[in-house]
C-alpha cells in the first residue's frame, strides 16, 4: 500500500471516530429525566459538594450525568451538570412578591427558613436574595 492510500485510510478512520463521538454527545445532550435544572460547575465543586448544595444524593447525580463520571471522579470547571429535582413532599407553590425575603416567607407560611432553603436549593443564591416572580415550593 502506498503512502497516499494509507493516508486516505487513516483520514477515513479519524473521520469515522469523530462522527461517532459527535453522535454520542448529541444523543446525551438533552436532560436525562424530566424535572430538573442545569448547574454550571465552578472552581472547587465536587460531586459531594454539589450534592450538599442541591440536596440530591451523589448516586442520583452520577446516574443523571454518566458522561461526566471520569476515571478520577473529578468535575471540571465549566462542566454543565443536570440536577434532577428530588421528590417533593406534600406542599404548594408560592409566588415571590416585592419585599419578600427568606425570613418574611418563613413568617407568612409558618415554615422554617432552613426547611424552605432545603426544599428550594435552586433559589439559594450567594447573596440569599429572592427575586420577584420566583416560584418557591412550600412543604407542608
Amino acid at each position: 500500500m502506498d503512502r497516499r492510500k494509507l493516508r486516505l485510510v487513516v483520514m477515513a478512520f479519524v473521520l469515522a471516530v469523530m462522527v461517532a463521538l459527535a453522535l454520542t454527545s448529541v444523543a446525551s445532550a438533552g436532560p436525562p429525566s424530566p424535572g430538573g435544572y442545569w448547574y454550571h460547575v465552578v472552581s472547587g465543586d465536587t460531586w459531594y459538594g454539589i450534592s450538599r448544595k442541591t440536596g440530591v444524593s451523589v448516586w442520583t447525580l452520577m446516574n443523571a450525568n454518566p458522561s461526566l463520571i471520569r476515571w478520577n471522579k473529578w468535575l471540571y470547571v465549566c462542566d454543565w451538570i443536570w440536577i434532577p429535582y428530588p421528590p417533593r413532599p406534600a406542599g404548594y407553590w408560592y409566588h415571590v412578591v416585592p419585599g419578600d425575603s427568606w425570613y418574611k416567607v418563613s413568617r407568612k407560611t409558618g415554615v422554617s427558613v432552613r426547611t424552605l432553603m432545603n426544599a428550594n436549593p435552586s433559589l439559594v443564591r450567594w447573596n440569599r436574595w429572592l427575586y420577584v416572580s420566583d416560584w418557591m415550593w412550600i412543604p407542608n
